[in-house]
């Protein structure tokens, strides 16, 4: 039986307040965490075909993260993030973070079927295929001042998501010594490719605009690239620490 490295688990008199504080930190990491790191990843991939004269721009961001109802890449990167935040801390709370943007979407949902209800009586029918096509569908652009996406299903998918990484981490735990060190390699250098083009934006940026604003938002990307470089060197001695009792099993 594979041992738990308990890297994150908590003792068990720890408070309810504690445990609360946990949870409230996941669902930020699962809601907020999972759009910024899906903005800065999407807008680090964009500058690669830089490389061979292919220019991206902003309308091409918004394309990638926006433009699909059903937010395929916010999807792949809750399922990633879900996936490494476990493998770093194993709090069962991340198992659980789904459950408050499901209660507001549904809520969303229900108050909206009542409006649309009084707009359209009698047509319950009509009425649903309305609000699912808002929640859901293309129904709902930002450009026609409609957040209902964004605010409610856009973070339901996230912590959904999330919490699915964390689960895949947990009923799926890697087991290789080599496949653990592919994976702790590939963060790293993840990280160190997001601090290079951070630098290298920063640096064209601020040449071009001289605010203060490209600073911060540059040192809170270079933050993001720094995360990921601590989470792949921690993984790597946890796993050098477990491996060996693992693979004696």
């Amino acid at each position: 039986m594979v041992q738990s490295r308990g890297a994150g688990a908590l003792p068990a008199g720890k408070s309810v307040v504690s445990r609360a504080l946990i949870l409230v930190v996941h669902q930020v990491l699962a809601t907020l965490g999972v759009v910024l790191w899906a903005g800065v990843l999407a807008a680090s991939v964009l500058t690669v075909p830089q490389l061979w004269g292919q220019v991206f721009h902003t309308t091409d961001l918004r394309r990638v993260l926006l433009a699909s109802p059903f937010y395929p890449f916010q999807i792949i990167v809750g399922l990633l993030w879900g996936w490494l935040v476990w493998r770093q801390f194993q709090h069962r709370a991340m198992l659980w973070v789904w459950v408050f943007p499901f209660i507001t979407l549904t809520l969303g949902i229900l108050d909206d079927l009542t409006r649309t209800s009084n707009l359209y009586p009698g047509a319950i029918g009509l009425d649903f295929r309305i609000t699912m096509m808002r929640f859901f569908g293309s129904a709902c652009r930002l450009e026609d001042h409609c957040f209902s996406q964004i605010g409610m299903t856009l973070p339901f998918y996230s912590g959904l998501s999330y919490a699915a990484g964390a689960w895949l981490a947990l009923r799926f735990p890697i087991r290789s010594r080599l496949s653990s060190r592919i994976v702790d390699m590939a963060v790293i250098a993840l990280g160190i490719f997001i601090l290079v083009d951070t630098l290298a934006g920063v640096i064209r940026e601020f040449r071009l605009w001289h605010s203060w604003l490209v600073l911060l938002a540059g040192a809170f990307e270079a933050a993001m690239g720094a995360c990921l470089i601590v989470f792949g060197v921690r993984m790597r001695r946890i796993d050098r620490e477990l491996m060996p009792g693992i693979l004696s099993q």
